[in-house]
């Protein structure tokens, strides 16, 4: 690879690294209305100039999900959480789902994706929940008594 395009090359990642870094910054969230998890506006196609992901199905799926009712079941019927700041109670289940889907075996392998700018576009999300403290409360499974 010649200098120039080595350049060209790293000016590139340098935006991009700083972008999700941009889009991963804390903020002062409000209540929210809507889940965090939109992927209204995703189209696939074929181009020279593109951004690809690894699990590439993820954004058809979420719209199925959304299509099929299962996000607004969620919110509606699954109170896991006081206030909505600023995810809801689908944007924790499926983002664990979705982890599985996309071939994760581990929790925290979350964190890969909250760092991927292809998958959060995908999923049309701004941001992803992060297990940064550990697996939620609501999400321990008590020990079996004998």
């Amino acid at each position: 690879m010649s200098k120039i395009a080595a350049r060209k090359y790293n000016k590139i990642l340098r935006r991009k690294k700083r972008k999700i870094e941009k889009r991963l910054k804390r903020k002062q969230w409000g209540d929210q209305k809507h889940p965090m998890f939109t992927a209204k506006n995703i189209h696939y196609e074929i181009a020279a100039n593109s951004q690809a992901i690894a699990c590439g199905g993820i954004g058809v799926i979420h719209q199925m999900a959304i299509r099929s009712g299962l996000v607004k079941e969620i919110d509606e019927n699954l109170e896991l959480l006081k206030r909505h700041i600023p995810y809801h109670e689908s944007d924790h289940i499926l983002n664990i789902a979705y982890n599985v889907l996309s071939g994760n075996v581990r929790l925290e392998d979350i964190e890969l994706h909250r760092q991927d700018s292809g998958y959060l576009d995908a999923l049309g999300a701004e941001r992803m929940c992060a297990l940064k403290y550990g697996i939620p409360e609501w999400l321990k499974i008590p020990p079996l008594r004998a």
